[in-house]
């Protein structure tokens, strides 16, 4: 979607990240789309969340927008129990290790020892959460 110039890469950053390892793509590539040749995007581009050494141009966990996905969950009528885009979580979705605790998402909104955040659900409204339980299971991040 960004290489089609649907939006840019700074909406790929949350205004609340406070990770080192995640900068915005102010070079991405947008001549590298080429669907002719097999390329979608800026190969450059980075989505390694967890990885310091790697980096990440993407703050915010997702279900890729797609397919069945796209065609049934991202339109106005669609299920309201499927989150799509919304912060991300904890490593692994931990929360019961010390890997919790010492997650930069806790810092994100709210009291540092619970994780706190917003998504954007298949029907297009938003939610706030204060666990990684939604109301029909794990968010999954």
């Amino acid at each position: 979607m960004i290489a089609m110039e649907y939006f840019g890469t700074d909406l790929l950053i949350s205004p609340v990240e406070n990770s080192s390892g995640i900068r915005e793509a102010v070079d991405y590539n947008f001549d590298a789309y080429q669907p002719s040749e097999g390329s979608f995007w800026d190969p450059e581009f980075k989505a390694h969340v967890g990885d310091h050494a790697i980096g990440s141009n993407v703050s915010y966990a997702h279900l890729s927008l797609c397919g069945d996905r796209w065609s049934r969950n991202w339109r106005s009528d669609a299920n309201p129990a499927t989150p799509v885009l919304g912060n991300r979580g904890t490593k692994n979705g931990e929360y019961d290790t010390e890997n919790y605790f010492r997650s930069p998402t806790l810092e994100f909104h709210g009291p540092r020892d619970q994780w706190i955040g917003y998504l954007a659900l298949a029907d297009n409204s938003t939610t706030s959460v204060i666990s990684f339980f939604f109301r029909y299971g794990p968010i999954p991040v």
